[in-house]
């Protein structure tokens, strides 16, 4: 399959516009058939292999998640290692022995200030084999506290926030097409797009790939329209750029929401 120049396979295809490519598998049976030095860019937030508890429902405001695919086994980095290409994986201190040495690491804090006391960790890293100068970035997004600004509400146990990752991707200009093979709900394929990037996701959840692939789609909508909050029934996906997404029958229902409207804004 072409895709923007590139010879790309075609098994498992999710969805696909001109900027975004979704495969939903594992990304271990599709790596090998992607051809060397067709990604620039290798952008990922894989399971840690922490066994991480995903019940929040225990925080305020929060609830309980579907516990994630293969974090009950310690994470084993080398397929991703193999690739040639730069690497930016989050994370990366749960199984620094597994991984190269490298000065330069990416830090994201969480809170908006010191001392806060909250039973959650207050920052996480990425490794890169690229980055010589250590960079932090501070955005609020730990619990309830989370800064607004956001195009989903929170809907994934590990969910990476927008700005986050367009802050990462701006760290690497020259990363035109970008690959991130743990996807979840594609903060990183959201980010490229609005940067201008050529991105490809692979998520082995199926919710999962079903709510990056309505992101992606109500992405180039022509429509400015207010996000709101995640219906709480059963058949509803998380709210998308004020468009609610049905996923009875793979049907997209769309409502647009009342009041005021706002343009997403690069942060």
């Amino acid at each position: 399959m072409r895709w923007n120049g590139l010879e790309l396979p075609d098994k498992s295809i999710y969805f696909q516009d001109e900027d975004s490519l979704i495969y939903c598998a594992d990304c271990r049976d599709i790596l090998p058939l992607i051809p060397d030095k067709s990604i620039d860019l290798v952008l990922t937030d894989p399971p840690y292999g922490i066994n991480l508890d995903t019940n929040y429902g225990k925080f305020k405001n929060s609830k309980k998640y579907e516990t994630i695919t293969g974090d009950n086994n310690s994470f084993d980095p080398s397929h991703l290692l193999n690739l040639n290409c730069r690497l930016i994986i989050w994370g990366g201190n749960c199984f620094a022995d597994r991984l190269p040495a490298w000065r330069g690491w990416l830090a994201w804090f969480k809170t908006a200030r010191n001392d806060t006391h909250i039973r959650q960790a207050e920052m996480e890293l990425a490794w890169t084999n690229f980055i010589t100068r250590s960079q932090a970035y501070r955005y609020t997004w730990i619990g309830a506290y989370r800064e607004a600004g956001e195009d989903l509400r929170y809907c994934h146990p590990t969910q990476k926030p927008l700005s986050l990752m367009k802050w990462v991707i701006s760290l690497v200009p020259e990363a035109k097409v970008i690959l991130d093979p743990y996807m979840g709900v594609g903060s990183t394929l959201m980010a490229g797009k609005l940067l201008g990037r050529k991105c490809i996701g692979v998520e082995i959840e199926e919710r999962y790939a079903h709510i990056a692939a309505e992101r992606c789609r109500q992405a180039i909508l022509p429509l400015e329209m207010k996000q709101v909050e995640q219906g709480e029934s059963s058949n509803q996906s998380p709210m998308l750029f004020g468009v609610a997404s049905s996923t009875k029958g793979n049907k997209v229902a769309r409502e647009v929401s009342k009041g005021n409207t706002r343009k997403e804004a690069d942060r």
